[in-house]
């Protein structure tokens, strides 16, 4: 129950008042700024939730008439977005650290803090394809998703202390890089299966 209840503390307070959550993670040593908590008690629970929600609704909505829940069908979609999910944060972490090294010239990125700032920018995009999945009909929810540049730009100066000048550019790589390294590993699955 205290995880549900981190989870939703977090992802509100990472939309309505993005930078005050990373003011918060910047100055406080509490156990929600320390990657191992906030991986196994916020980010994977809230990759499970989102898992069990698309498999759920998809397997409900499966396009054969003569079953009324499919477990393959929601298998076969639900597994591609996990692991994309997964994955995808792992590889944004691996870029964005490229970024900080050779394009703003930051030596030696905080390691955690580079952990927690990806992690929690992605939960964002976590919580969004629950929505889709639950409303898929509502393809404005999509348009959401640029939400993740403010929450990236309030985050590379509050939290990782990029340079102000420099603030715009790091926050819309950042952007980039987290939005689309799901995409990418989910293309990259279609590509090896077919």
């Amino acid at each position: 129950m205290n995880q549900f209840k981190y989870i939703v503390k977090f992802l509100i307070a990472l939309i309505s008042q993005s930078d005050q959550a990373w003011s918060y993670l910047a100055t406080a040593e509490t156990k929600e700024s320390k990657p191992d908590y906030m991986l196994w008690n916020y980010y994977y629970p809230l990759l499970g939730f989102m898992s069990l929600v698309i498999f759920l609704c998809a397997g409900s909505r499966n396009p054969s008439p003569e079953v009324s829940f499919d477990f393959q069908y929601g298998m076969t979609k639900m597994v591609p977005v996990l692991v994309a999910y997964f994955i995808g944060p792992y590889l944004a972490l691996i870029l964005i650290k490229q970024v900080l090294v050779h394009l703003f010239e930051l030596p030696n990125p905080d390691k955690n803090r580079l952990i927690i700032f990806v992690f929690y920018s992605t939960s964002f995009l976590v919580a969004l394809e629950m929505l889709m999945a639950v409303m898929p009909a509502i393809r404005f929810f999509q348009f959401i998703a640029l939400y993740l540049v403010y929450i990236t730009w309030n985050g590379s100066h509050t939290y990782i202390r990029v340079a102000e000048k420099r603030r715009w550019l790091f926050g819309f790589v950042s952007f980039l890089v987290i939005f689309f390294s799901p995409s990418v590993v989910q293309h990259l699955l279609q590509f090896l299966q077919g």
